[in-house]
């Protein structure tokens, strides 16, 4: 098992503790107040958008570490769009994060 396959299978076991984190927030939003069940599942289609924007931009290209080490070009294009995913959903937070903390600093609290 190489370190490619390591962190993939910690990728997928991060991935699916988090969905099943998400659907359990959902169902409880969901039965609490149907509104934030709705924008539970914008914001599930909008990291399945971010993602398949990803997933069509990225190349796939193998490096010579990645020949080796037998990753095949399909494998490749997931570490990329899982990647550009996540380099979008981390400048989203620190925007967000910045936003709330310009929007109270100007609302006086």
């Amino acid at each position: 098992m190489n370190i490619y396959e390591i962190g993939l299978y910690i990728a997928y076991a991060m991935l699916v503790i988090g969905v099943l984190v998400l659907l359990i927030g959902m169902v409880r939003g969901i039965l609490n107040d149907k509104s934030s069940g709705i924008q539970a599942l914008v914001g599930i289609a909008f990291i399945l958008i971010v993602f398949g924007i990803g997933y069509a931009t990225a190349s796939g290209d193998l490096t010579e570490k990645a020949i080796a080490d037998g990753i095949s070009g399909s494998e490749m294009k997931m570490y990329d769009a899982g990647l550009k995913t996540l380099y979008v959903l981390v400048v989203g937070g620190i925007l967000a994060l910045f936003g709330d903390i310009t929007k109270s600093i100007i609302q006086g609290g």
